[in-house]
């Protein structure tokens, strides 16, 4: 009787929960602003921890920043556009490009 319990609920949990859903969740996507920070860092063939000493803020921020593109406080888009070599404007995708 134990066995045959032991043998439904396990046949329950792996109809509901096969290999193809366990384990680590997928990544997310990287957010647009985030890959814009990303493609700036690279563009100045910084690492993550080598900008996030220039900015003064943990490597773990700046890669949150990267994956979300959710920034905090003035201070810290002044300190992120100084260490990247580039305007707040640029930094912030305010500026429009023209076509000539």
């Amino acid at each position: 009787m134990f066995n045959n319990t032991l043998l439904k609920s396990n046949s329950f949990f792996l109809r509901f929960y096969d290999s193809i859903n366990m384990g680590r969740k997928p990544k997310a996507r990287r957010d647009t602003y985030g890959a814009w920070l990303h493609h700036l860092r690279k563009e100045r063939k910084l690492t993550q921890q080598e900008l996030s000493k220039l900015v003064g803020v943990p490597q773990t921020t700046l890669g949150y920043w990267e994956r979300t593109g959710k920034l905090s406080g003035r201070e810290i888009i002044f300190r992120l556009a100084k260490a990247l070599g580039v305007s707040v404007n640029k930094l912030l995708r305010a500026e429009k490009s023209r076509q000539d």
